[in-house]
């Protein structure tokens, strides 16, 4: 997959929570475009394919799928840690967002990837 490089200036720190927001625009690009019956759904995968070249199927580190409204703004949230671990180490990771209209005919709206830094802190949650 050629995402083109990143479409995020600035790498997000491993093991916090990283907030995404997508807004979907009517052609004017002003006026927001009402989603309801479109389902758009995010992934996250450090690897696309195996050492021959096949795609790997279910290798997703983070993926979910939201229901549209008449707002059409679909905000993901990756978990900082997933199961009592990071859910993304520092590296980068690639990322699609993918609509389904409401006959289930797919398309994709972006590709990109997403870089995750070395955070300093490493350390459980402190008490007050």
């Amino acid at each position: 997959m050629d995402t083109g490089g990143s479409i995020f200036t600035e790498a997000f720190v491993s093991g916090d929570d990283i907030p995404l927001s997508f807004q979907f625009y009517q052609p004017d690009n002003v006026t927001p475009k009402p989603m309801t019956g479109f389902v758009v759904g995010m992934t996250v995968k450090q690897t696309l394919e195996d050492s021959e070249g096949n795609p790997i199927p279910d290798s997703a580190l983070f993926e979910k799928d939201l229901a549209g409204d008449d707002a059409g703004l679909f905000t993901f949230t990756i978990p900082g840690s997933t199961a009592g671990a990071v859910t993304l180490a520092p590296g980068n990771y690639y990322l699609d967002l993918k609509q389904w209209d409401s006959t289930g005919k797919r398309s994709t709206v972006l590709t990109t990837t997403l870089p995750i830094t070395e955070s300093v802190t490493l350390r459980t949650v402190p008490a007050p």
